[in-house]
């Protein structure tokens, strides 16, 4: 017989419950959103969205852990500085609560 887990049992181990935190998190959300269109530095996106550097480079692993954000390209300067460009894999998220586990919809960004 299989037991109902806890919520920080799901929070620990459910995929699903990750995803749910991330996209309600509001910087989470901001970031998501910054870089649907078109990629962007981790300084354009603190810059555009006024979130400190720290708290960007710290969502973005985050997400880039959860496979919602990837690095589209990376440049390098002429000093050998590296810049990462994060693009958003997700264009659209639908969240159901019918059952009673949540039930989330991705549905891909198409990059052109």
């Amino acid at each position: 017989m299989t037991k109902d887990r806890t919520f920080s049992q799901l929070k620990k181990y459910d995929i699903n419950q990750k995803i749910l935190d991330e996209l309600v998190d509001i910087v989470s959300r901001n970031i998501m959103l910054s870089i649907v269109r078109r990629s962007k530095s981790v300084l354009d996106i603190a810059t555009e969205k006024k979130i400190p550097i720290s708290s960007v480079y710290q969502k973005l692993n985050r997400l880039e852990d959860l496979s919602l954000v990837f690095v589209e390209k990376e440049t390098v300067d002429l000093d050998g500085k590296k810049t990462r460009f994060y693009r958003s894999r997700i264009k659209e998220a639908k969240i159901h609560f019918a059952s009673k586990q949540p039930k989330i919809e991705l549905e891909p960004n198409i990059i052109k």
